[in-house]
Parts: structure tokens; sequence; C-alpha cells
């Protein structure tokens, strides 16, 4: 008997959720229109706000869907970079379409006179030519072999059990790198 009072309180439970959900649908509209400048021409990513809880953003070709509660009056803000912000009062009532028109906002830059003197400088002296050989040759690639070429360096090699340059052998490679 337990189950079958378990089973009637769960359908109770889901009609009641169903008919608070139908009546909360009922309780609200669509506002859904397109947002165009004085040229006709539609506007896109129109920033669209009912208020702190209604807000939607235009898609490319300038529509936007917003709901609202049905029994309200709303005040529609309508705004984009470049535009006049624009307002629409919506009545209380059923799903609404509008067009909502902005009007260009034409900003006159003032002119601006850039003023620079020109700096020659030698690229010599500020060491690009040897920068770009080095880049060239490898900076590291350069200190490594000077190291390998150094009588330090010829120790480690010996001691890694390979053969030792001569003297006059390291001096000639030594002399190509510089």
């Amino acid at each position: 008997m337990s189950r079958h009072v378990l089973l009637r309180a769960g359908i109770a439970a889901i009609t009641s959720l169903w008919v608070a959900q139908a009546a909360s649908a009922q309780e609200t509209r669509t506002i859904s229109g397109t947002v165009v400048d004085s040229a006709g021409q539609r506007v896109p990513y129109v920033n669209i706000d009912g208020g702190p809880r209604y807000r939607t953003l235009a898609n490319a070709s300038g529509e936007f869907r917003l709901i609202l509660p049905s029994k309200e009056r709303a005040e529609i803000a309508v705004r984009r970079i470049g535009f006049l912000p624009g307002r629409i009062l919506i009545e209380p009532g059923a799903d609404t379409t509008v067009s909502v028109s902005l009007q260009r906002l034409a900003v006159l830059l003032t002119t601006q006179v850039v003023r620079a003197q020109q700096q020659v400088r030698n690229l010599e002296m500020r060491g690009f030519y040897e920068r770009m050989a080095e880049n060239e040759r490898g900076a590291l690639v350069g200190e490594f072999i000077k190291l390998i070429l150094s009588k330090d360096g010829q120790q480690a090699v010996v001691k890694d059990g390979y053969m030792p340059l001569s003297a006059a052998q390291a001096a000639t490679e030594l002399a190509k790198i510089k």
C-alpha cells in the first residue's frame, strides 16, 4: 500500500511542476525585432537592454529576441558604438515585433600634427655588423669551438678518450673563427 501512496505523491508533484511551468510560460512574452540605421541598413551586434535580468545582443543581421514578463511595461535601451543610443517602450501584452532605428554618430576628429627629429646613427658604432656575423656563424657555436680548441678544452678531449690537436693545429683553427 505504501508504494501506491508514493506513486500518487510522485504523480501529484510532477503534475504541479508541469502546471507551474505552463503558468509561467503564459506570463512571459517574446519581443523580437531588427535594428537598422537611418539608411535602412541592418546594424549588427547591438546591445538590447530591458533591465538587469532581460538583456540580449542582436545577431550579425541585426535581429534580436528578448523574453520579458507579459504583465509589465518595459523600457528597452538599444546601444551600439558609433550610434546614438535609442529607447523603446513596450506596453504590457502579448508577443511583439519591433523595428528599431538608430542614428549614426558622426565624429569629426581634430587634426594632429606629429613632429619628430630624424636621428642618424652609425650602425657600425652600435655593433650591428658584429652581431650579424655572430648570428650567422652562431655565437654559441663559435664560443664552444673556442673552448674546445683552448688548452683546457684539449685536456677535456684527452680525458674523454679522444686524440687532442697539436698546438699548431688548434692555433690554425682558432684563426679561422676570428
